[in-house]
């Protein structure tokens, strides 16, 4: 079975308790007769708003076919599409709940136009990925 362990890559890179938990366990899957396993990270900065919509635009078209089965763990390696992917959810938005540098506002603009735009998307779209093309 091929397997493939989805993460973003933090910006700057760091290396901390999530990066671990995938080094372990891609050496673990490997170690198992009939498996091959193999990491794939993405750059996904979170300087601000917009670059995490864009990392969760870049995952959503990432196409990962070519495995068996696909396993994510945090945002927004979780917006991969794959008949077989599994969530092991570690945290849900991170860098908007615990991590954002303080020198960022923790409010957007509700009445800017780029945010009603992306409100728009999303209730239109539902659970379609496609629409993320729109943004």
């Amino acid at each position: 079975m091929k397997i493939a362990l989805i993460a973003p890559s933090p910006v700057p890179f760091v290396i901390g308790g999530a990066e671990n938990l995938w080094t372990g366990w891609i050496a673990a899957l490997n170690e198992q007769p009939g498996v091959e396993a193999d990491l794939i990270k993405l750059p996904s900065p979170e300087r601000d708003f917009w670059e995490i919509v864009d990392s969760y635009r870049q995952w959503a078209r990432l196409d990962l076919r070519h495995f068996d089965r696909v396993i994510s763990t945090k945002y927004p390696a979780w917006m991969v599409a794959h008949p077989d992917h599994h969530v092991f959810l570690q945290h849900k938005l991170r860098g908007l709940y615990d991590t954002w540098p303080a020198q960022h506002s923790t409010t957007v603009a509700c009445d800017s136009a780029p945010v009603r735009a992306l409100m728009d998307v999303l209730q239109r779209a539902g659970t379609e990925r496609a629409a993320l093309d729109e943004l």
